[in-house]
């Protein structure tokens, strides 16, 4: 044999494959054989040492499954479109598809879902085909032996679309899919508000067409239906889509309802109602951006979010009285950065319903929810129905709602005790009276932070370390040089007689009192109080309080404890005795941790007393 090739139990010695893995990755073309059925010896000895390196074919073919393809099964409900889908991932797992070889696959399935539809309509199909080609030459494409089944408003072809962009690095920027289950959910909540019969409604980034699909199988006719996108293959499945479940449709209706242009600029006819899930994280260039500050009120803000823009020109796109439905990060209702959108939604908008999905989407990491709005001249939160895990409710009393966080996702009841503790008698703040301090960055841990005390070393406190009231005793030591670091906070502060340091990811306040002098890492931050007469340990104990807890979790619902939040909470003054009962009471905690528990609970019931509420 010439010694430039190798058998096949040879190259699977040198990979440490199994003949049997070794001839699935054949199958799937990810193991080149030659003719005579050996294999090329530097072929394979590269491709261990890439497998060694990068973990190429295992781990890459199995976390590239798992984390780009699983991430979308809930796009669709049929399991055997999903297996089938999967199979053809598998198969382009290693190659970079080109837009030629892309279109071409698409249609090839374009045409297996067409001919298990039973439509005679072949001339329309045909054109919208020659159209999504778009004079691609043929390719040999690796297709064979999949099977799809035609499953009724499913956006089967828009699967395929996602899956292999996702597996080829190609998702177009900001492009997170909605499940199927949810784009229901949104199409009957939405239809619980109004006869959806009876409006033109759009979709201004309607993808491949999945809401214009639901709006379908609702029973809303076509001619009511509009979809715009600015990807010219997600408008072509779009077409294809609509078609294959309305095969009456003319060439003529699917072109002028369902268009490929960029809706931000393009586009300004009204509508009764605005639906979709707009882009989220859209990188666009400083020339674009330019362009959009002339018309956004969003895009004057720096660091704006794509689905702001899309929110500002849903509801200038909309007819008076007319609805959005957006799917969206829960994060529009309560970061600071939306506050421009909320100022827009307050001035034109009242509320209809918002249905809280929690992290049900695994390819974006953030809580979900799915807002509707109608257009009007005062903003209106009673009626407004509210999903939460905890189940559903409507808000029957009007509320005041601030820009600042849109917290409709508490009852009445909860809304309630809030505005009791936001209108208790002459309470004081820690805005402008106190000193916030953030933990030490160090932009490299791995080299000023040790696990063992060495004489160049000082504790410091990580956010593992803090609870309520204490701070155990830490593990982590660092080599302080204040002038390397990232960023710190003035050294006096850190090593202030007295301060509080508090966790900083954190859906609960965690505070804990230190006379230590101890210097905090970035996972929590440092506070020392400067209200007059108010003992630093009294503030502990109302920072670490029930009410605290209740009010950080109904007005904010956020995962950090941000330094505006704790200004923004009310706090009593109370008479001397009570404040000297509440410090020795935390007095008595920090000398004792173990009794922890049976002493807050003693300190939430005075301190909810303070607050006129009952936790």
């Amino acid at each position: 044999m010439d010694n430039s090739k190798i058998s096949r139990k040879e190259a699977c010695e040198i990979l440490s494959i199994s003949t049997e893995t070794a001839k699935k990755w054949i199958k799937l073309n990810k193991l080149k054989m030659n003719d005579d059925k050996t294999f090329d010896k530097e072929y394979i000895e590269n491709l261990a040492v890439e497998i060694k390196n990068n973990n190429h074919l295992k781990s890459r073919r199995n976390k590239k499954l798992k984390d780009n393809i699983e991430l979308y099964n809930g796009y669709i409900n049929s399991y055997k479109n999903r297996e089938s889908v999967k199979e053809l991932v598998m198969r382009y797992e290693n190659k970079q598809l080109s837009d030629n070889e892309l279109r071409l696959i698409l249609v090839h399935f374009a045409k297996q879902l067409f001919n298990k539809t039973n439509n005679s309509n072949s001339q329309t199909f045909e054109v919208l085909i020659s159209d999504f080609l778009k004079n691609s030459a043929f390719e040999n494409i690796n297709i064979e032996n999949i099977i799809l089944d035609f499953v009724p408003y499913e956006d089967t072809l828009g699967f395929i679309y996602l899956s292999l962009s996702a597996l080829n690095n190609r998702k177009k920027n900001g492009m997170y899919f909605t499940p199927s289950r949810i784009t229901n959910r949104i199409i009957n909540n939405l239809s619980d508000s109004v006869n959806l019969k009876e409006k033109s409604i759009c979709d201004i980034c309607c993808g491949s067409g999945n809401f214009l699909l639901a709006l379908s199988r609702k029973g809303i006719f076509f001619y009511n239906i509009y979809g715009i996108d600015i990807d010219d293959i997600c408008v072509s499945i779009a077409r294809i889509n609509m078609f294959l479940n309305n095969p009456s449709l003319t060439t003529e209706q699917l072109y002028s309802h369902l268009i490929c242009k960029d809706a931000l600029v393009n586009h300004n006819n009204k509508f009764d109602i605005i639906i979709g899930n707009p882009p989220w994280g859209f990188e666009y260039n400083k020339e674009y951006i330019k362009e959009l500050k002339k018309t956004y009120t969003v895009a004057k803000n720096k660091g704006f979010e794509s689905y702001d823009l899309f929110i500002e020109k849903g509801i200038n796109l909309l007819n008076d009285n007319g609805y959005l439905a957006y799917f969206l990060p829960e994060s529009v209702m309560n970061v600071k950065s939306h506050l421009t959108v909320r100022n827009l939604i307050l001035n034109n908008m009242s509320f209809k319903f918002v249905d809280y999905f929690g992290k049900t989407l695994k390819v974006a990491n953030c809580s979900v929810i799915s807002l509707c709005l109608q257009k009007c001249n005062s903003s209106k939160t009673k009626d407004c129905r509210i999903i939460t895990n905890n189940g559903p409710f409507a808000i029957t009393e009007s509320r005041s709602i601030t820009p600042e966080c849109f917290n409709l996702n508490i009852t009445d009841y909860e809304y309630n005790i809030l505005e009791k503790i936001n209108n208790i008698k002459k309470p004081v703040y820690l805005k402008n009276n106190a000193i916030f301090a953030v933990g030490i960055i160090t932009g490299d841990n791995k080299k000023y932070i040790i696990g063992e005390h060495l004489p160049d070393t000082q504790p410091i406190v990580k956010g593992t370390d803090i609870d309520k009231y204490v701070i155990n005793e830490p593990n982590n030591f660092i080599y302080f040089d204040k002038s390397s670091f990232q960023q710190t906070a003035p050294l006096e502060v850190y090593r202030s007689d007295e301060k509080l340091i508090y966790k900083y990811i954190s859906d609960k306040p965690v505070f804990a009192y230190d006379n230590k002098r101890m210097l905090p890492l970035n996972s929590c931050n440092a506070l020392i109080p400067q209200l007059d007469s108010l003992d630093i340990k009294y503030i502990l104990a109302i920072l670490n309080s029930s009410v605290a807890e209740f009010y950080f979790k109904k007005k904010f619902n956020s995962i950090k404890m941000l330094k505006s939040h704790i200004e923004a909470l009310p706090i009593p003054v109370p008479a001397t005795k009570t404040q000297s009962e509440i410090v020795n009471l935390v007095d008595e905690i920090i000398s004792n941790p173990n009794k922890t528990l049976c002493i807050q609970n003693k300190l939430n019931g005075i301190i909810s007393d303070l607050y006129g509420v009952k936790l």
